[in-house]
This record gives structure tokens, sequence and C-alpha cells, in this order.
């Protein structure tokens, strides 16, 4: 008679025929390595359009652009640009370090993904109400000084984020008091800040609006492209080097700091006099209407948004 035919093991007969899980495996594999050759494939298409873009550029249309830009951008609004600078390196660094100081358990506040969440849903609040806020704020106090006010309170949040681990070390309590009162904080300075340069830029413009307009733009790109690495290292760097106080932790809520103390000194040449550059004809267009006919009737032209 004919034997019986050996039992087939396990990993035998995983060898001959493979389980239709490996399948899915590899039709997955396939999928993402199709979708990364395509990313790949329009990155380097559009880096060639770019480079391609900028060969062709001869020195001439370099210079013209310069040229332009020069003309256009007096002192008072490159003040204005190094203000948004300074507010979009700001912002974008704290949206890197608090959540890493919140989630770090041996340098921060040791939250879970859960509480982290529900310490950042009071900024949206502050981000949906305070705006409504802004125009009665401003015919009260001008705009530069709703700027100076929303710097004032950045400032406040550097020095308010590395002490809740004091409030921690007291009660839950005070540290979810001190987290809320962070998060509304933010929103606030934020709304006031960015909303108010951004008048305060197109009040002084009289020309090229859109020109300058996108070189802020460019300008607070690049704060915002070099914020995260840079402030993300050194709070990685001082906490793995165990540095003692304020070289600790603190540093980089402390750096904020004096960048925020350094745009409230910039902003005070904002009331500088706006230079007499327009001709008569531009001049009298780019009066608003109140302006205008104050200037007409031989008085003086009432002050706007805090400029004289």
């Amino acid at each position: 008679g004919r034997r019986p035919a050996p039992p087939v093991s396990d990993t035998e007969l995983g060898q001959i025929a493979p389980a239709p899980a490996d399948g899915e495996q590899v039709a997955g594999r396939l999928r993402r390595t199709t979708t990364f050759k395509t990313i790949g494939v329009s990155l380097g298409a559009l880096a060639l359009r770019a480079g391609g873009l900028c060969a062709s550029l001869r020195p001439s249309a370099l210079w013209a652009i310069w040229s332009k830009l020069h003309r256009a951008i007096d002192p008072r609004v490159h003040r204005t640009v190094h203000c948004q600078f300074a507010l979009h390196f700001v912002v974008t660094a704290m949206q890197e370090l608090f959540p890493l100081f919140c989630a770090s358990t041996v340098h921060g506040l040791g939250l879970s993904p859960g509480e982290l969440g529900g310490a950042l849903a009071p900024l949206g609040i502050s981000l949906l109400l305070w705006p409504l806020c802004i125009p009665a704020l401003g015919r009260r106090i001008g705009m530069v000084g709703v700027f100076r006010l929303g710097v004032c309170l950045f400032l406040l949040v550097q020095i308010m984020i590395p002490a809740l681990r004091l409030a921690q070390t007291h009660s839950a309590s005070a540290l979810w008091a001190g987290l809320i009162a962070v998060a509304l904080v933010r929103g606030t300075a934020g709304v006031s800040s960015f909303t108010a340069i951004t008048v305060i830029m197109n009040d002084i413009l009289t020309g090229d609006i859109g020109f300058v307009n996108g070189y802020a733009s460019s300008v607070c790109s690049l704060a915002r492209a070099i914020a995260p690495t840079l402030m993300g290292s050194v709070f990685a760097v001082s906490a793995r080097m165990e540095l003692p106080f304020p070289l600790d932790f603190h540093l980089p809520f402390y750096i904020l700091s004096v960048l925020c103390v350094g745009t409230l000194a910039l902003s005070a040449r904002f009331n500088a006099p706006r230079p007499q550059t327009a001709s008569p004809a531009r001049a009298v267009g780019s009066l608003r209407p109140v302006a205008l006919v104050a200037s007409l009737n031989g008085e003086p032209a009432p002050a706007a948004n805090g400029f004289s």
C-alpha cells in the first residue's frame, strides 16, 4: 500500500503558500512606494522649474526688483516688517515649545495627549471671541496701542509657561487654572498683535501695497521656517545637558521674552512723522475723507491709528 504523506508543518506551509495578510501588506507597501515616488517626482519637477526661473533672471532683472523694493519701502515700513518677523518667530516657536514642555515628564508637566488637548481648548475660545473686541479697542487706544498690548501679553505668556511647574507642585487645580490662563492670553495676544501690525503697515503705505505685503509675507514665512528648528533645538540641548537655571528649560522661553522686549522697543518709533515723498496729487488722493476736508479748511489732519 501507499504510505501516508507526512504532515506539513506551519513553517513549511507558510513557505509554500503565503497567508492572505501577506498579500495585503505587499499591496500596501506598493501603494506607499508609488506615493513616495509620485511626491519625489513632483518635488523634483518643482525644483527644476524654480531653478530654471532663477537662472532665467538676468542681473538687471534682479537689480530692478531690488531697486523697486528699496524705493517702495521707507524705514517706517521696514520697522513694521521687522515686527512681523519677530511676531511670527515668537508664535511659531511657542507652538513648538508648548507641547514639548507639556509632554516632557522630566523637564515639563508630563501631560497626556488628552490633557494637552484640554489645555489648548481655551485658545480656540479666545481666537473666536476676541476679534469682536478689536474695533472698539482700536478706537479707544489706537492700533499702535493694541499692538503693544498684544506684545506685552506675549511677554507675559513666556513668563507664565515655565512657572506652570510651580503651580503643578502646589495642586492640580492651580495647574489647570494656569493652563487655561495661558491659552486665553495666547489667543488674545495673537489676535491683537497680528491684526494691529497689519493695519499699521497698510496705513503707512501710499503705493505698491501688494508688492510690500508680498515682501512682508516672505519675511514672515522665513521666520516660521527657522523658529521651530532653532527653538526646538535650544529646548532639547538645554534639557539634555542638565544646565542650571536659567539655562535649563527656561532658556528658550526667556529668549522669546527678550525678542518681545525688542519688538516693543521697535514699536516706540511707529509715531515718527511720515516722510513727504509723494507728489501733491498722490498725497491728496491718499487722504481719508475727514483728513481731506480738514486740509481744505486749513486745519491739521487728525491722526489715525496712533500716527501723527
